[in-house]
C-alpha cells in the first residue's frame, strides 16, 4: 500500500516499528504496491492567508520520457555538484537530534529548524495555487533556477511559488514562481512507479546564485543502513505546513529495486506537506547532494517505510535541465 504525503484524501500511516528497519518485499512478494495517483498537493486550511492566485503565473509542464530505459541506458553522470555563494554562511551540523513523539523507530526525530544558512537557504515550501485551491509541498534547489519536488505535487492549471526557508508566514529569503516543470510519466507499477515520483521545476529567477543549491547523486550500495541522511520539509502535524522541520541520522534500508538507486526506502518521520522534501547527505568532500525526494509511506506486510523518489533518472534530468535552462 502506498500512502502519499499530499493530496485531499491522503493519510499517512503512523504504525510503529522499533529497532532496525527491514528492506521491503519486492513487488510480487506479498507487497501491496500501486502507482502514486495524481492527488495533488496537501491542501492548506482555509484560514491561512496566501497571495492571490495569478493566472499569468501558471507553469507549463512536459513529460520528457515515458520509457525509463532511454534515460538509464546511457547515464550522463552519477552526481552533480552543489554551489554556495560567498555571501551565505554554511551550517556546521551538530551531532544528534531531538526526540519526541512516536513515529518510525519509536521516536519522532524531526525538530524545528529556523536557520537560513546553507543548505537551509536552498530548501523551502512550495505553494501550489489554482483559482479554487491552495496547497503545499516541500522542495529543494538543485541549480541556479532548478528545483526538485515530488511529481504528485503537480496540479493542472496551477502556479508554483517557491518560498526558500519560509517560516510562519514570512518569506525570509524571497520567492520565485516556476515557469516550467518536467517529469517522466509513471507508466509502470510497483517500485518503478515510486522511483518516478519526482519532478524538476524551472524558476523564473536565479535564486540559486544568491542562496546556493545542492547537488544530486545516486546512493552508493555501501550507504545502505548507514544513518547519514537528512530531510527538510513542512509537515502538517508539526507547525501546520507553516514551519520548517528537519531530521538527521536517517537510515536508508534499501534502494535500486527499479533503476539504479531508485526508489529508496527509509525510516524518515513524515506527515502531509513533506512531499518533495529533499533527502540529502553531507559527503566526505564537503558537498551536500540530494539522493531523493520524499514521496509517501510504503507498506509491505507488517513493514511500513517512507519511500523516496529519484536515482539515476533524477540525476540525468537535473543535469540535462541545468544545460537547457541555464
Amino acid at each position: 500500500m502506498v500512502r502519499l504525503l499530499s493530496g485531499w484524501k491522503a493519510a499517512v500511516l503512523l504504525s510503529l516499528h522499533s529497532g532496525a528497519i527491514a528492506a521491503p518485499a519486492a513487488a510480487g512478494d506479498n507487497a501491496v504496491v500501486s502507482d502514486p495517483p495524481a492527488t495533488g498537493p496537501a491542501p492548506l486550511p482555509a484560514s491561512e492567508s496566501v497571495p492571490k492566485f495569478d493566472p499569468s503565473k501558471i507553469a507549463q509542464g512536459t513529460a520528457i520520457d515515458s520509457d525509463p530505459a532511454k534515460l538509464v541506458s546511457s547515464p550522463i553522470i552519477n552526481e552533480t555538484s552543489d554551489f554556495v555563494p560567498a555571501s551565505i554562511p554554511v551550517e556546521q551540523p551538530a551531532a544528534g537530534s531531538q526526540k519526541r513523539g512516536y513515529i518510525f523507530g519509536g521516536y519522532d526525530d524531526r525538530h524545528l529548524w529556523t536557520e537560513t544558512s546553507f543548505p537551509s537557504s536552498a530548501m523551502g515550501r512550495l505553494l501550489i495555487q489554482t483559482s479554487s485551491f491552495s496547497g503545499v509541498c516541500s522542495a529543494g534547489l538543485v541549480g541556479p533556477r532548478h528545483l526538485v519536488t515530488a511529481r504528485h505535487c503537480i496540479k493542472d492549471g496551477a502556479s508554483y511559488r517557491f518560498q526558500p526557508a519560509y517560516d510562519n508566514g514570512s518569506e525570509r529569503l524571497g520567492y520565485s514562481y516556476a515557469t516550467n516543470w518536467f517529469y517522466r510519466g509513471f507508466g509502470e507499477s510497483g517500485n518503478c512507479g515510486l522511483a518516478a515520483d519526482f519532478a524538476v521545476f524551472i524558476l523564473g529567477d536565479r535564486l540559486g546564485d544568491r542562496l546556493g543549491y545542492l547537488g544530486v547523486r545516486v546512493t552508493d550500495p555501501w550507504e545502505v543502513n548507514v544513518n547519514k541522511f537528512w530531510n527538510y520539509g513542512y509537515p502538517a502535524d508539526r507547525g501546520g505546513y507553516n514551519r520548517p522541520y528537519r531530521q538527521g541520522s536517517i537510515t536508508i534500508a534499501s534502494h535500486g529495486q527499479c533503476w539504479p538507486a531508485g526508489p529508496n526506502f527509509s525510516n524518515a518521520d513524515v506527515d502531509l506537506g513533506q512531499s518533495g522534501g529533499p533527502m540529502w547527505s553531507l559527503d566526505d568532500d564537503g558537498t551536500r547532494r540530494i539522493h531523493s525526494v520524499l514521496g509517501g509511506v510504503y507498506q509491505a506486510g507488517s513493514t511500513s517505510q517512507t519511500y523516496g523518489a529519484g536515482g539515476q533518472e533524477m540525476v540525468n534530468m537535473v543535469n540535462w535541465l541545468r544545460g537547457d535552462f541555464p
